[in-house]
């Protein structure tokens, strides 16, 4: 028996998982870019090859056409479920969203909260955000944690532990995010000089 499409699939699975890293490094912006470059290679690949019976007796052709093939189905299984996690982002407060526990990626921690993803690096070593209370390490299947996890944020304590606001007020429109730190700031050097 021909272990071909399961070869196949665990390619698929090895790139997930090295884009998934490369996308907490990076943002969320990563993903669609590379989406689109990968799918422009392959349709230029497609046009310049005669796939006919001589391609599949040709093993580099083959082996570049899995490699396009592969990380296009890698790449667009991270797009599909961050599309998944921005309709959840959607939902109203009485509806659970800024209680749903730890489900948001760096990439999306940024973009909702409005800081950066070394911000946020820095904030966990200096413990101004506390694992296992605003973040935790993803696990893996077996229940373990790899070193290098990524992480996932809880958005409500990740957002009052950074701003001293709730996630809700931060969402309101007009509300002025630089003003709020400017005012908090204030007040820290207010209670240092008393």
């Amino acid at each position: 028996m021909s272990t071909f499409p399961e070869e196949q699939c665990k390619k698929k699975i090895k790139l997930y998982h090295l884009y998934k890293e490369l996308e907490e490094l990076s943002g969320d912006i990563i993903v669609p870019s590379l989406l689109n470059h990968f799918q422009r290679e392959s349709a230029e690949f497609h046009r310049a090859e005669n796939f006919s019976d001589e391609f599949w007796a040709d093993k580099k052709k083959q082996k570049k056409y899995f490699m396009y093939k592969n990380t296009i189905d890698a790449l667009m299984w991270l797009y599909v479920k961050e599309e998944q996690v921005t309709e959840t982002q959607e939902l109203p407060v009485k509806d659970g969203f800024i209680n749903s526990g730890f489900v948001f990626s760096t990439g999306k921690t940024c973009n909702l909260l409005k800081v950066t993803a070394s911000d946020l690096s820095a904030f966990r070593s200096t413990n101004e955000l506390v694992e296992d209370v605003d973040y935790i390490r993803q696990k893996k299947k077996d229940g373990t944690t790899a070193k290098y996890a990524p992480y996932l944020y809880n958005i409500e304590k990740t957002c009052v532990a950074l701003y001293n606001i709730s996630y809700e007020k931060l969402r309101q429109p007009g509300f002025d995010l630089e003003k709020h730190k400017r005012e908090e700031t204030r007040k820290v050097f207010d209670s240092i000089n008393k």
